[in-house]
């Protein structure tokens, strides 16, 4: 297996970061029901995107393409006003997983155990968007008041005390594995079947 990326994998790479992306935005919408609905919109992203990420990983299991995935997502999510940080967090979390995913860029083709670390390690990104709302509270929520109201903003200060904050971030990676896991079962199941691996 050649292991650089061709541009077939670039062209992957590309298709799937524009799929994960809208998957994310569209259930992200949920959260103008309430904070709440936020967070079962993320959870349900998490979920759906684990077939995106493994299905990508299949077609492309070459170190960087996760890394990549990471950087695309990051800038998307600084140009739509998230913390700067984020093209910073994403691609690294996306390095870390595609070491995971690649067994340090030596595997041939996708091993399922590590795809489905590598996605939790990768889902991680979900928390840094809301940390502000910890370092820079007045701004981040001045920026909800001006977007949604006074009343979404209280409630999303009432909902992230530190525990509630701590156990999404526990979620998070739970949701990973449990993502990464569905995308693996309808990879095997499916996909390889169908000729949609590398």
């Amino acid at each position: 297996m050649k292991s650089k990326l061709s541009t077939r994998d670039l062209i992957n790479i590309g298709v799937f970061t524009v799929i994960y992306v809208i998957i994310f935005f569209g259930l992200g919408m949920l959260g103008i029901f309430s904070p709440q609905m936020m967070l079962v919109g993320f959870a349900a992203a998490i979920l759906l995107n684990g077939y995106v990420f493994i299905l990508l990983l299949a077609r492309s299991p070459k170190m960087f393409t996760l890394t990549i995935l990471g950087l695309l997502s990051g800038i998307v999510m600084v140009l739509t006003g998230h913390p700067w940080f984020l093209v910073i967090t994403t691609p690294v979390l996306g390095l870390i997983a595609d070491f995971i995913a690649t067994s340090g860029g030596t595997a041939k083709r996708l091993e399922p155990k590590r795809a489905m670390l590598a996605y939790a390690v990768f889902t991680l990104w979900y928390i840094f968007p809301l940390l502000p709302m910890f370092f820079a509270a007045d701004d981040y929520f001045g920026k909800i008041e001006a977007e949604m109201s006074v009343e979404y903003a209280d409630s999303m200060r009432e909902l992230f005390t530190v525990p509630v904050f701590a156990g999404w971030c526990v979620a998070i990676f739970i949701l990973g594995l449990a993502g990464g896991w569905l995308g693996v079962k309808a990879w095997s199941k499916h996909f390889k079947r169908a000729g949609l691996s590398s």
